[in-house]
């Protein structure tokens, strides 16, 4: 786990580890079995202790009861059911001067209607983290402009009822000088931008972020990575759904604004069977502070490499230190002959100019060979020009190839069997 991901943490669930200083009473609003007791709940760089807190029985209304004491909450962390929706949507609108953590989740998947704004508070100057589960909030980005000081903005399952326009989040994020890491994921493909819009005249600068992870569409994407920038950013996750075109030169562009994003040596493509991923890092491992992934949700093979393909021949230049790519399946689906589409294949392999081995394994390896030995009969050079090492995991028989390995002899090695 990376260091900025620990520290916080530490923060959402009190951490003893680090506590210090002064007692500050609190109430912490946590639904489960047992009865809400009176007891000291850390926080970092604070012991933070509330001699004075109300029991709360677990009862139909006892988070609603808790919610009762805005002054002394510290901690908000409420699992949504349809029981309680109705209640949290009668609660008056109130500051909360003491709040730093506040957690709203779907937990049984229920599917909720739109939250009124009462729901968020009113103030919470002292915020710092902030998690919406598969929740519907539309009017959340005006809320965000109130919390400059977040270090942690997890929006996940953002169901398409709590849709807010990329412009919005991006003013919503302008001034969040402490943020660290950024996680929106949207919950189906109808989550989109009406129209692509023009990049913003300023953009909103995360000077500390050091990761962030989306999930939506490739258009909503490009309007947000339009509109910021974070110079420390070292792990950025996307997951994307499929479509017919991925047009992302927005998404290269950021990329090429973020230092640590550039210069990997080593990609890993992946084949799942409801999608792929290339993951770029350094060869010495992916556990490290700069990676960086891509995830299509696509389920036949021939259309995973061509989405692929086409989102990687738009950056080329983010590939070209790659000096290590490696190809493995992870599915017990046989491929079918229909899905093994080799000019998809030639143009995945297209940007990797620097490849100097290629590792496969699994049941892609008779597929990866068959398209090498197609492109023998043509301009064989063109295809990986610097690879030296032809790696295949399994046998000889199981991925024969010869005629690309003889017009690329003398310097071209060929090895099978599990050798790494």
């Amino acid at each position: 786990m990376r260091d900025a991901s620990k520290e916080l943490a530490r923060v959402f669930t009190g951490d003893p580890w680090v506590t210090r200083g002064l007692p500050v009473p609190i109430v912490t609003v946590i639904p489960s079995t047992t009865v809400y007791r009176k007891t000291a709940v850390p926080y970092p760089y604070r012991t933070v202790s509330d001699p004075t807190a109300v029991t709360v029985k677990r009862t139909a209304r006892s988070p609603i009861a808790a919610l009762e004491h805005p002054s002394r909450t510290y901690k908000i962390q409420l699992f949504l059911t349809n029981s309680l929706f109705d209640k949290l949507a009668a609660l008056k609108q109130q500051p909360f001067p003491a709040l730093e953590c506040f957690s709203l989740i779907s937990h049984d998947g229920s599917e909720l209607s739109t939250l009124p704004s009462t729901i968020l508070c009113e103030s919470a100057p002292r915020l710092r983290v902030l998690f919406f589960g598969g929740i519907p909030l539309p009017m959340l980005p005006k809320f965000l402009l109130l919390t400059k000081d977040l270090v942690l903005l997890r929006l996940l399952r953002i169901p398409s009822t709590g849709y807010f326009s990329p412009e919005s989040l991006i003013t919503s994020l302008l001034g969040m000088t402490q943020l660290k890491l950024l996680y929106i994921e949207f919950a189906s493909p109808s989550s989109r931008p009406n129209r692509r819009s023009v990049p913003p005249l300023r953009r909103a600068v995360l000077p500390t972020l050091t990761e962030f992870t989306f999930r939506g569409v490739s258009e909503y994407l490009e309007d947000v990575v339009a509109g910021i920038d974070a110079p420390a950013l070292g792990y950025f996750h996307i997951k994307l759904f499929n479509q017919l075109i991925f047009d992302v030169p927005q998404l290269h562009q950021f990329i090429s604004r973020v230092e640590k994003l550039r210069g990997f040596g080593k990609a890993t493509l992946n084949s799942f069977e409801n999608g792929v991923s290339i993951t770029l890092s350094q060869p010495g491992g992916m556990d490290t502070l700069e990676l960086l992934s891509l995830w299509i949700a696509c389920k036949p093979l021939d259309w995973q490499v061509s989405s692929m393909a086409e989102i990687c021949n738009q950056s080329p230049t983010l590939f070209s230190r790659v000096g290590e790519l490696r190809i493995s399946k992870h599915f017990p689906r046989p491929v079918r002959q229909e899905e093994i589409g080799v000019p998809e294949w030639l143009e995945l392999f297209r940007p990797f100019t620097a490849v100097s081995s290629l590792h496969v394994s699994g049941s892609l390896e008779p597929l990866v060979a068959q398209v090498l030995e197609d492109a023998a009969d043509g301009p064989v050079m063109e295809v990986l020009p610097a690879l030296r090492l032809l790696d295949f995991g399994g046998s000889r028989d199981s991925a024969p190839i010869e005629k690309f390995v003889t017009a690329r002899q003398p310097t071209l090695d060929v090895h099978y069997g599990d050798l790494n």
